[in-house]
């Protein structure tokens, strides 16, 4: 069903009137300059067409694809930092919901309707300044707007004035298309309204200035309130690698459910092997924490692209592109923003404000886009590396609490690693041993309060999981002066079945060693877990593996397509949108199930097309081709005569009656004309086919 076009391209005018002000103000205080340039092109492309668009349900859907085209595109490539808006933007989500509503409203006046333009550009117009007036900055200053920095006063006048002309807009453009003159009566009422409207929202605006403490404060506590309500049980439905260990508690077990999740995958040739994540140097009492966290360090970078969705690279070693180089895409089950990466990494490259690093090589990115990924390079594939700082370790790497210096002492007496001749030698010692005579299990009990994690592991289970193998190796080369410290992270070595990258689940999760080789002056990587524990699984043979390996692949191929959107390489995502779609497609129909019913559907879709198609119309004759030719050169003489009007060809029998009720035709001029329209509809639609002649019409 559909509904003809009633107005003009004036209707694009005076939706555009009130609409654009919005766009305007939104874009600046969101920083998001895109939104006003891509609502002018939705208003261009509305107002492009002469007679504008019919309401159908083909026009509406295909306006609402549009709109979520651009606002999901636009919000990838160019971001939209929270932190320039309050409470409302936690739950309305003005980077999404705002653009959507602008470039709706300015398709929506492509259907030239005023009711619906005016009506549509007023309600988005007001829910843009509606959200993007609770701005918590008082300077507001923008990166992607050259020249544009505001105070609170310059805020002030720009949102009042923004508004104000939205406000006028709406107000004129609901006016009647024949421009009716307006009443006094109607001045009276609309003059004030609008004064009193402005003054009421001005003193609110500087009462709420005056308060603003207050309300902030509980701003802040309905916001944590309803960020517990909507995360209730987030911390179980989702994970972090890297955490500090506790060594006294339990495995706990909402993690060994989420064990086969997938963490991250990484794209390369080859698997990038244990990636650390933290590392840290000071044990006590059954748990780890970093000496060095509280300094850290900018990290050197440069620009490597262009625009503003170009990524960064920063420097680890040194600040170039390696040979090898793998691209991770972090799991949906993934949280935080810790980086996991190969100790031997020599660069990195993501999109963040910027980038920290604390001595113990922990990289801490500020506002990373998470869906963009980050690429690490690498001179060659070592999938067991260290971080090469610090060159000297301090006493911090040595140091062993009083009450297990006995037990780690008489260990390493047994082991005779005293008496061996160099560092190395007392690596492979220690490691055989634990290998040889421990078990690794995630039943571990705990330990009761007070009791020493380590010296039960050590003399009494002798079985446990990854934590407590890296803890007492540590400890262990400690007692011998060697600095060690404790690391945790993800070991990737999964190859999936496609070939074209590797997984690391969260069962994958990991602790090791990094100790520091007193004679060849280099930090080294030991694991002291047997290694069936991190091997590569076996390939999937079941269905059912079969399938989720699909579906793991095509979510890679999705988050590549993101990740290249957000690092504004839009060439790379349209061609991976193009593989994702054929990949996608052969897989379907090469399927020894789906590819079958898809080929019985096909055909009878095919069918069911041919069987509704139109009919093709039988041949005529070339007498009644001359009629018919007749009959449409009538029809342009009348309407040059004002006798018929209209953009549409009438059939004769239409045409036959338009005559009869036409009242200032003669009437012997009529009854000329009703005759040849007679012959015309005997010889055109006649059962026999034979010449004949319809006469001459006199001019």
């Amino acid at each position: 069903m559909s509904f003809p076009v009633q107005d003009g391209r004036s209707v694009v005018c005076r939706a555009a009137v009130v609409l654009l002000p919005a766009a305007l103000y939104f874009s600046v205080v969101a920083d998001l300059p895109h939104v006003l340039l891509l609502t002018v092109a939705a208003f261009g492309v509305a107002i492009a067409g002469r007679g504008g668009w019919p309401i159908s349900d083909r026009t509406v859907i295909y306006s609402v694809v549009a709109a979520l085209i651009m606002t999901a595109f636009g919000n990838y490539l160019v971001p939209m930092k929270p932190e320039r808006f309050g409470f409302m933007a936690f739950f309305m989500r003005p980077a999404l919901l705002v653009p959507f509503f602008l470039y709706m409203a300015a398709l929506a006046s492509g259907f030239r309707r005023k009711e619906l333009a005016v009506g549509f550009a007023a309600g988005s117009a007001l829910f843009a300044f509606g959200v993007g007036g609770d701005v918590r900055i008082d300077h507001l200053a923008t990166e992607r707007w050259p020249g544009i920095d505001f105070d609170l006063p310059g805020f002030c006048w720009f949102y009042g004035v923004t508004a104000g002309i939205s406000v006028l807009g709406a107000v004129f453009g609901s006016r009647s298309m024949e421009r009716a003159p307006w009443s006094r009566r109607s001045i009276l009422l609309v003059l004030p309204a609008l004064v009193l409207a402005g003054g009421l929202t001005y003193g609110g605006f500087r009462a709420y200035r005056a308060r603003e403490t207050v309300l902030r404060s509980w701003e802040n506590a309905l916001l944590r309130l309803g960020v517990r309500q909507l995360y209730r049980g987030a911390e179980r439905r989702r994970m972090q690698l890297g955490g500090s260990p506790r060594l006294n508690t339990p495995f706990p077990p909402y993690l060994r459910a989420m064990g086969n999740q997938v963490a991250l995958r990484a794209v390369g040739e080859a698997p990038p092997g244990y990636l650390r994540c933290r590392a840290f140097s000071s044990y006590k009492s059954g748990g780890w924490d970093t000496a060095g966290e509280s300094r850290r360090d900018m990290v050197e970078s440069e620009m490597v692209g262009e625009g503003i969705a170009a990524a960064q690279l920063y420097k680890l070693s040194r600040l170039e592109r390696a040979a090898k180089q793998w691209l991770f895409i972090l799991g949906e089950k993934l949280s935080g923003s810790d980086i996991c990466y190969p100790g031997g990494a020599v660069s990195f490259e993501l999109m963040a404000d910027q980038v920290s690093i604390t001595p113990e090589g922990r990289i801490e990115p500020e506002n990373m886009v998470r869906d963009a990924g980050y690429t690490f390079y690498a001179d060659s594939v070592a999938p067991e590396t260290s971080y090469p700082l610090p060159e000297t370790p301090g006493p911090e790497f040595t140091a062993i609490p009083e009450r297990l210096k006995p037990t780690l002492r008489n260990l390493s007496l047994q082991l005779g690693l005293q008496k061996l001749p160099d560092d190395r030698s007392r690596f492979d010692r220690a490691v055989d041993f634990f290998n040889d005579n421990f078990q690794y299990s995630l039943d571990w009990r705990g330990t009761e309060h007070g009791e020493e994690p380590l010296r039960v592991f050590l003399l009494e289970e002798r079985r446990g999981h990854c934590e407590l193998f890296a803890s007492a190796l540590a400890m262990l080369l400690r007692d011998c002066g060697i600095p060690t410290r404790y690391v945790s992270g993800v070991v990737c070595f999964e190859r999936h079945p496609s070939g074209r990258y590797y997984i690391a689940r969260f069962r994958n999760a990991h602790a090791w060693v990094e100790a520091y080789d007193r004679e060849r002056k280099q930090w080294v990587m030991l694991d002291a877990t047997p290694a069936s524990v991190t091997a590569a699984p076996a390939p999937a043979e079941g269905w059912r593996d079969r399938f989720d390996s699909e579906i793991d692949y095509w979510k890679l191929l999705w988050q590549q397509l993101l990740s290249d959107l957000r690092r504004g390489k839009v060439a790379a995502a349209i061609i991976g949108f193009a593989v994702m779609v054929w990949q996608v497609a052969a897989a379907l129909v090469l399927h020894p199930v789906i590819g079958p019913l898809l080929g019985l559907a096909a055909i009878w879709l095919l069918v069911r097309w041919w069987s509704r198609r139109p009919q093709p119309v039988r041949q005529l004759s070339p007498e009644r081709c001359k009629v018919q030719r007749q009959f449409f050169a009538l029809c342009r003489k009348l309407r040059r005569e004002h006798i018929l009007t209209g953009a549409s060809e009438p059939t004769a029998a239409e045409l036959m009656a338009l005559l009869r009720e036409h009242p200032a035709l003669p009437p012997e001029r009529r009854r000329e004309l009703l005759d040849w329209l007679s012959g015309y509809l005997r010889q055109r639609y006649g059962v026999a086919d034979q010449a004949g002649h319809c006469g001459k019409i006199s001019d």
